[in-house]
This record gives structure tokens, C-alpha cells and sequence, in this order.
């Protein structure tokens, strides 16, 4: 006996609503997340940070560590000892700074357009969570713009 294509399990499938998942869509709200992070890029001139300080110099220096010795860690404080682990800072971010300093060699632009990239797909994805935990079109676009 042949089954009809339209069994209960096809039916319930079929009542479900699809995921708003869209690539133009999120083409769209790529570039419109992107364009204006680029845009500082270029206008905002790196060079003031010279002198790295705080948080910047620490993780730089976990960042050269790693490249330098291939240990994360060693870093923090007046005293650097480069080669000896630890787990101060959390390490995904000095990772990034290792990867796009051994690619670029330590260009800070380099540094700027990797964050733009990531911040605009942060956003995207801030705006299809919005729509499924809400299922309302306007507080996606709030989570986006935010």
C-alpha cells in the first residue's frame, strides 16, 4: 500500500512556520551593519594609539606572547614574563590579535576591519533572534540597531 505524500507527519511539518532566515535579507543587513564601521575605519586614524596602555598593552602582549613563544600567558603587570601560562584575560581576543598579526603584521587597520566584519554579523544575528524569540519584525530591528 503506497503512503499519500500528505501523512501526519508531513502535515505538522508543513504547519510549521519556516525560520525568517532570508541571504538577501541578510546580505541587506550586513552591509547596512558593515558600511558605517568601515567608514570609521578609514576616517578614524589608528595612529593616536601609539602608546598602547590598560587593556590594549595586555592583550598585545598576550598576542605577541603567543607569537613570540607559543604560550598564552605572562604578560600582565610591571613584571612580563613572556613563556609562562596563565589565565588572566579570557583568550579568545588575543587569538584574534595573534591571527591578524601574523597575517598583517600587526597592522592595526587589519585589526579595525576583522572587528567591523564581526560587529556587523554580531548584528545580524542579534536581528534573526529577535525575530524568532519574538516573532514581531520591529524589535528585530531594535536588536539590530542596537
Amino acid at each position: 500500500m503506497s503512503r499519500s505524500p500528505s501523512t501526519a507527519t508531513d502535515r505538522c511539518a508543513a504547519d510549521q512556520p519556516r525560520p525568517p532566515f532570508s541571504w538577501r535579507l541578510s546580505a541587506v543587513l550586513f552591509l547596512l551593519a558593515v558600511l558605517p564601521r568601515l567608514v570609521a575605519v578609514v576616517a578614524v586614524p589608528d595612529r593616536w594609539l601609539e602608546g598602547r596602555a590598560g587593556d590594549e598593552a595586555a592583550y598585545w602582549g598576550l598576542a605577541d606572547g603567543l607569537l613570540e613563544t607559543g604560550v598564552y600567558g605572562g604578560v600582565q603587570g610591571d613584571n612580563p614574563q613572556r613563556g609562562v601560562p596563565d589565565a588572566y584575560l579570557p583568550p579568545m581576543y588575543p587569538l584574534l590579535l595573534a591571527g591578524t598579526a601574523l597575517l598583517t603584521g600587526h597592522s592595526l587597520v587589519a585589526v579595525d576591519v576583522v572587528q567591523a566584519v564581526l560587529g556587523a554579523l554580531a548584528c545580524v544575528f542579534a536581528f534573526y533572534v529577535a525575530v524568532l524569540a519574538t516573532s514581531d519584525r520591529r524589535v528585530a530591528w531594535l536588536a539590530f540597531a542596537a
